[in-house]
């Protein structure tokens, strides 16, 4: 050689390469640089020599120890198998597409739901002491009629926690409603709890500024969450908050002092507000007459919440009754026997207690149950689909599987091999369920009022369940096709001659089945609850909600309801106007009433209303009369009973004018008799009812109830808006419609419709993503037949039977496998309505005719697209 090279360049490539590749390497730069140094010149032959080590260089060229391929060498299997895998998501865009955004879709659906549950599951679980806390609850017993309420008596704390030495400590609360004035206007806060000063004992709920023993001690104390401090004070509030107050509409000073942190949305107590219970004066004694406070005992540990339960009425009954109440002896007997309490833990107040009624936000364990099953429904349909068009391309990919056996490779690498790519594209719908998760959760706050928690940080082991996620929706959508691929014979692939299995066929059949009786299932139990709430807003209540308005009042306006209600009466549009207790929606008073000469009382459904009630309200009477016009003014009490009440106490609707009734030591005469209405919701059969008018307090009257005389329904609320502001300028005005009142009670049912709504069609749109895959991989296989067929001279239209015919005749099998699930669901749900309609199979059949529909149309393109096609081309198809 005439002209060597660099020494270091020399030294540097056989630094860089084993001894065979530097041998190699060198030959070649050696021979070039030769031919450069006689055309160029040695300068810029060695410029030559420094590029190609450097363009060598990055292109990883130079290895120092090269590893030849062997089947044993895990990393180049592994590499070799991630770039099969690239090469077929590449491949098949379309399948991987569908599969990928049907994986996506169900982790989403999961995802959302498990957040849902998530959150329903750990209401309370912040408290430090929340596995001892317990409600103290009550259950009324009068005669064959018992009551149980989760609101104890304002005494039945206290006097727990004297009695009982495994109660460490005891806080009552009770919600209302409260007018505040601040800076000149008038607010009302509707979240608004007086509490004992022991509240923060109890909960933890952790105070910003203040001290939490002394918060809620003083009378006229109010404790602020920090929300609220920021909406009266400002951003700035920290500075002087404990220096400030707030003037309430009775012209009480309420002195702030403390701040709270906002109440955690997995909380049971939603609060705004906190008032010393120390402020109400007959607090301070208690007594036994009424349930109105939520109380609950912390208990050390090792307690026996069930023994107190059981020790408790005769604990009362040694104490004395006389000393409980301010009644007459015999009436406090009498009404420490009706009393019987039970300790629920604070963990179970939200989910599990279906028994005493009142607990805020309350909701149903079933509501877990159910939307668990619709979240594995909704997955297990997308897991199908990739089962379905994974097994369905078996037959494409055996030649691969056949080679690679041929070269020695082992059935379980293929396993590892086939199961690696489900957990690539499994990976991939991961990430992308968790930005339509992202996407979703402000539609599933507006449609459910939940706002879910998504917050990472503080709860690290979200990251646990979804890695957990990936595996198990891995596993099951790749483990059977692996196991398929991995055990093609490689002799019979080579030649030719595997054909698809019929084991194979009746898989993809049954999978097919399976995820469209879900989707079906998911249909007519969304239909059947739209019914449902169809005849619940239809049904014929009793009285004309449609055209009445309700008004509430506060402090001030009760004081002038007398006069609101001549001026309301006069007002143009108005034919009625009553004052009441309650609107007629939703009744939850209840009262002890007894007859002469029957000792047992009997607790009854009640309203406190006026003499206009009836007429307002559009009551029909039935017999008898109605309430006196003086009878507000006189001493003498009147009753109204409706037909249930006329039954319960054996009377007839001609003898029950004129009977005589008696109700805590007061008695009046019953005047008429009212055809039975719904005075609750539909959930429980129409109850024993009294309606009552006389000297009612005006502090018992809630609303005023107008009935419309038009349909100009802007213009009466603007007149009637103006009236109220020149009459009580100091009250807040505040009006609803009844109907949509009555709208509300049927909350929870509506939200689950809507819910289901969109999980069926999820749920319908997962499944035909894959039968749109499956038809058109099953087009693609028959392109020959088609042409041979219609060379034969089959027309478009039998052709198009011919691919969808099975496919839709899978659907209606999948229909008759989901009718009889979906009837005894349905009847199962349907028993929580006292008043429900039957399974509509009208509406089944409509429903499994969509399912049906959606299903053929989701075929017909690709079968049009086929059996259009010219067969001269579909037979030259390879």
């Amino acid at each position: 050689m005439k002209h060597q090279p660099p020494f270091i360049l020399v030294w540097l490539v056989q630094a860089l390469s084993s001894n065979r590749d530097a041998e190699i390497i060198l030959g070649d730069l050696h021979e070039m640089y030769e031919e450069r140094c006689e055309q160029k010149g040695r300068a810029l032959a060695s410029i030559g020599y420094v590029t190609d080590i450097i363009t060598m260089l990055a292109n990883g060229a130079f290895r120092k120890d090269r590893k030849r391929y062997s089947p044993n060498n895990p990393l180049i299997m592994l590499n070799n198998y991630l770039k099969t895998g690239v090469r077929q998501l590449n491949r098949q865009r379309l399948h991987n597409a569908i599969n990928i955004g049907g994986l996506a879709i169900g982790m989403m659906v999961t995802f959302v739901i498990g957040l849902f549950i998530n959150q329903e599951l750990s209401f309370d679980k912040f408290h430090e002491k929340g596995d001892r806390t317990y409600l103290l609850t009550m259950t009324w017993t009068m005669g064959s009629t018992p009551l149980p309420v989760a609101a104890a008596t304002s005494a039945a704390g206290p006097f727990a926690k004297e009695v009982f030495p495994q109660v460490e400590s005891m806080a009552r609360i009770r919600s209302e409603s409260l007018i505040l004035t601040h800076n000149g206007s008038v607010i009302e806060e509707r979240k608004v709890y007086w509490a004992d000063s022991t509240f923060f004992d109890v909960f933890t709920f952790p105070l910003v500024v203040g001290n939490p023993k002394h918060a809620l001690f003083e009378p006229m104390s109010i404790v602020l969450t920090e929300k609220t401090a920021a909406r009266y004070f400002g951003l700035n509030w920290k500075d002087d908050i404990l220096s400030q107050s707030i003037v309430g509409q009775d012209n009480k000073n309420y002195r702030v002092t403390g701040v709270v942190k906002d109440p955690p949305i997995n909380s049971h107590l939603q609060f705004d507000l906190l008032l010393s219970m120390s402020s109400i004066q007959a607090e301070r004694e208690g007594n036994f007459d009424n349930s109105s406070y939520l109380t609950y005992l912390v208990l050390h540990p090792a307690s026996h919440p069930e023994d107190m339960v059981a020790r408790m009425p005769g604990l009362l009954k040694a104490r004395g009754a006389t000393s409980i109440s301010n009644a007459p002896e015999n009436f406090g007997t009498w009404l420490v026997e009706s009393m019987n309490f039970d300790l629920v833990p604070m963990f179970d107040t939200h989910l599990r207690n279906q028994v005493y009624i009142g607990v805020p936000g309350a909701s149903d364990i079933i509501y877990v149950y159910v939307f668990s099953a619709i979240a594995m429904m909704v997955l297990l349909i997308a897991v199908i689909n990739y089962m379905n068009l994974s097994t369905a391309r078996s037959l494409e990919r055996s030649k691969e599987v056949g080679v690679r056996k041929t070269m020695g490779a082992f059935r379980i690498q293929l396993f590892g091999q086939f199961l690696g790519e489900s957990m690539v594209v499994s990976f991939i719908a991961l990430i992308l369920a968790t930005l339509l998760t992202i996407v979703a959760l402000p539609l599933f706050t507006r449609v459910t009022g939940k706002i879910l928690d998504v917050d990472i940080i503080h709860h690290p082991e979200w990251l646990l369940y979804v890695a957990l996620l990936w595996i198990v929706v891995s596993i099951l959508g790749g483990a059977y096709p692996a196991i398929i691929l991995s055990s093609y014979k490689p002799a019979l692939v080579l030649k030719g001659s595997m054909k698809n299995s019929v084991a194979g066929l009746s898989l993809r059949r049954a999978l097919v089945i399976t995820q469209f009786a879900a989707s079906i299932l998911l249909i007519i139990s969304t239909t059947m609850i739209r019914e449902q709430l169809r005849f619940m807003s239809t049904a014929d209540v009793g009285f004309d909600k449609e055209k009445l308005l309700s008004f509430q009042l506060d402090s001030v306006s009760r004081l002038s309801v007398d006069v609101l209600r001549k001026e309301f009466a006069a007002t143009p549009g108005v034919e009625e106007v009553s004052a009441t207790m309650f609107t007629p929606v939703n009744v939850t008073m209840r009262s002890a009433f007894w007859i002469d000469g029957v000792k047992d009382r009997q607790i009854l459904g009640m309203l406190a209303t006026d003499t206009g009630f009836v007429s307002t309200a559009g009551l029909k009477l039935i017999a008898g009369d109605n309430f006196s016009p003086n009878v507000e003014r006189d001493s003498n009490w009147e009753f109204l009973v409706n037909e249930s009440a006329v039954k319960f106490f054996n009377w007839t609707n001609e003898t029950a004018p004129g009977k005589t009734l008696k109700a805590w030591g007061s008695q009046g005469v019953v005047k008429g008799v009212v055809k039975d209405f719904h005075f609750a919701p539909l959930h429980t059969a129409i109850q024993p009812f009294i309606i009552s008018a006389g000297r009612h307090p005006r502090s018992q009257f809630n609303y005023l109830v107008v009935r419309a005389g038009t349909n100009d329904y802007p213009t009466l609320i603007s007149n009637l808006e103006n009236k109220w502001k020149e009459l009580t300028p100091a009250s807040i005005y505040s009006f609803s419609f009844v109907d949509q009142r009555y709208q509300d009670l049927y909350e929870t049912e509506v939200r689950l419709s809507d819910i289901m709504d969109v999980f069926s069609a999820l749920a319908i749109l997962i499944a035909c993503l894959g039968l749109f895959g499956l038809a058109s991989y099953t087009i693609v296989q028959r392109t020959k037949e088609f042409g041979i067929r219609k060379v034969l001279g089959a027309t478009v239209l039998k052709l198009m039977l011919n691919v969808s015919g099975n496919l839709i005749a899978l659907i209606a099998i999948s229909f008759l496998i989901a009718l009889p699930a979906s009837w005894y669901i349905a009847e199962r749900w349907l028993t929580n309505f006292h008043y429900h309609i039957g399974f509509d199979w009208w509406a089944a059949l409509l429903a499994g005719a969509f399912a049906i529909l959606i299903g053929a149309a989701t075929v017909a393109w690709h079968s049009l697209e086929a059996a259009r096609v010219n067969p001269v081309k579909s037979l030259r198809t390879e």
